[in-house]
Order: C-alpha cells, then sequence, then structure tokens
C-alpha cells in the first residue's frame, strides 16, 4: 500500500496470498487497490485497471513477491474485487562457484621467466576464494533459480560462456628479488566442456567447479571491485 492508495475494501481490492508451490504454506500477502472509483465487490478487474503506483494487476502481483523466491507460474492479469488471489512461488538459491588452478601457472612475462620470491607460491591445484579474485563482466544471475532445482546443461554452458569472457583477476601480491610486483590473471579451461562435465546435475545452491589458467602479470596502480557473494 503506498501513500496514494486508498484504503482497501472489498470494493476496490484484491488480496494476494503467496504461498509455496510445493506445500502450500503461506509465505506472504500483499493488497491490490484498484485507483478505479466505480467496482463494486464480485466485479472482475479489467487488464487496464491499475493502482495509484500505476501497476496493473500482473505487475503488483509480479512486483510484491516475497524476497528470495520467484513466480511458479505467469502472474494472472484479472481477478475478482474482494476476492483473495493465490499465487504459487518457488524458494530460490544462487549457488556458488570455486575456482582452482589447472595446470602450472605461467610465469613468463614480457618473454622472460619471473622468479617469484614470495612464499607460499601459486601452485597446480590451489583453490581460489573471494579474498584471492575479483571477476567483473560476469552475470550471477545465471547461478539463481529455484532451489534444489536441477541445473540444465545448457545453462551451464552458457555460464562457461559468461565466466570465459569475464575479467577474473588475483589480488594476492607477489614480488621478484627487485621488489617488483605481480600478480596474476585467471582465465577459465573450457577444453571438451570441461566446466559442463564437471557440474552436470548439479542443483541451484550447491558450490560448481571452475577450473582456471593462471598468468602472471606486472601489478600497476588501481584497483578492481565486484560482487564475490557467488564466489565458493
Amino acid at each position: 500500500m503506498t501513500m496514494s492508495d486508498a484504503a482497501a475494501t472489498s470494493d476496490n481490492s484484491i488480496k494476494i496470498v503467496y504461498r509455496d508451490a510445493s506445500t502450500k504454506a503461506q509465505v506472504s500477502t500483499a493488497t491490490w487497490i484498484t485507483s478505479a472509483t466505480n467496482t463494486k465487490a464480485g466485479d472482475t478487474s479489467t487488464t487496464d485497471q491499475t493502482n495509484a503506483s500505476g501497476a496493473k494487476l500482473s505487475e503488483f502481483i509480479t512486483n510484491s513477491k516475497p524476497s528470495g523466491y520467484a513466480l511458479a507460474n505467469t502472474a494472472v492479469t484479472t481477478g475478482t474485487y474482494g476476492s483473495t488471489v493465490y499465487v504459487d512461488v518457488n524458494a530460490q538459491a544462487t549457488s556458488k562457484v570455486q575456482f582452482t588452478v589447472s595446470g602450472k601457472p605461467n610465469n613468463t612475462v614480457d618473454g622472460s621467466e619471473v622468479a617469484l620470491t614470495t612464499t607460499p607460491a601459486l601452485a597446480n591445484g590451489d583453490v581460489l576464494t573471494s579474498k584471492s579474485l575479483t571477476v567483473t563482466g560476469f552475470d550471477s544471475s545465471l547461478l539463481t533459480n529455484a532451489k534444489g532445482g536441477t541445473i540444465a546443461d545448457k545453462t551451464l554452458d552458457s555460464i562457461a560462456t559468461a565466466l570465459g569472457k569475464a575479467t577474473i583477476t588475483g589480488t594476492t601480491a607477489y614480488y621478484d628479488a627487485n621488489g617488483t610486483a605481480y600478480h596474476y590473471v585467471y582465465t577459465l579451461n573450457n577444453t571438451e566442456s570441461l566446466f559442463k562435465n564437471n557440474n552436470t546435475g548439479s542443483v541451484y545452491g550447491s558450490t560448481l567447479k571452475a577450473s582456471v589458467t593462471a598468468q602472471l602479470v606486472k601489478t600497476t596502480s588501481g584497483s578492481t571491485s565486484s560482487d564475490s557473494s557467488w564466489i565458493g
């Protein structure tokens, strides 16, 4: 209800009850109040009627869904004034991605092998966390859907494509004997659809495995921030 909405009555409002699609347990409620002035209880709302904020019934249902849930079906476009519309929703879950170094890191910079003095050195099989890298240019919404639902192979391919285009930058500083600073940049190793093969059958909310190769680069000034909540 907004500051501009009229008081809800059976003549001008439709109650929405959101319920879990599996258990039918009530999750939350909302009330859509039309801005039309000539409606009565028992009337069917029309698709062009809106509330004081300009939202049609279907838009209101979509926008008022409980946090952490998605509509199980397309929102209805009409309802009966003075009655209740039941809307099934599915709990959502977001998978994390765990990055692991694949193969020996490449420490060749400008054609020469760099001898790093920083220990421990990065090595094959090391697991990278949100504290040791940033990822930019990745659409993390690909990782979210109905909790417990199987991630389709097509979606795994889409995630792999997105990770392959993303910029994955290490935040750990490494130094040579002269004190020159370096860090690693990472690239998804998706040879022969490795990402999909490693994660087939995974469900939303689980941790996906991503293998990355590592390339040493000189560190320049500046830093990059990113949403790391999905990095395992």
